[in-house]
């Protein structure tokens, strides 16, 4: 029983666990620090792949500044129609006045000329909005 209680208060002991806790605590900072660094990078790299090109936005702009609403809707819908992006499963083209221009999906055309809800998601990261003037692009995109 006196062995055991003499190795740890021997100083051998007592230098190998203050080198074997800084080793420990060293780990953990650097490890914290590389999953923030992974974290950003992720996050950032599907922001990428997820924004729509300036020169669809700028198209759509043009589109809806128009006084004809109806055939300005369909040029919407046959740009968003034209824009390919697998990240992205919905778009809608939404005006100021929170009226729902184009839609990309076919089967939510109904919902164009209808006011736009406000749309509830636990992930933050579900949904981008990109405004330019008068245009805002709402992007819905797939869930894996």
């Amino acid at each position: 029983m006196n062995n055991k209680l003499k190795l740890f208060q021997s100083i051998n002991f007592k230098v190998a666990m203050v080198f074997i806790l800084l080793l420990l605590a060293t780990i953990e900072i650097i490890g914290a620090y590389f999953t923030r660094q992974l974290e950003q990078n992720s996050i950032d790299s599907f922001e990428t792949s997820v924004q729509v090109p300036s020169i669809i936005t700028s198209q759509i702009s043009a589109q809806i500044e128009q006084k004809d609403k109806k055939s300005a809707n369909q040029s919407i819908s046959s740009i968003l129609n034209d824009y390919d992006n697998s990240q992205i499963s919905d778009i809608e083209v939404v005006d100021n006045d929170g009226v729902i221009r184009a839609v990309s999906n076919i089967n939510y055309t109904d919902r164009v000329g209808q006011k736009k809800r406000l749309v509830q998601t636990s992930n933050p990261l579900a949904i981008l909005a990109e405004k330019r003037q008068s245009l805002s692009v709402i992007m819905v995109l797939h869930t894996w």
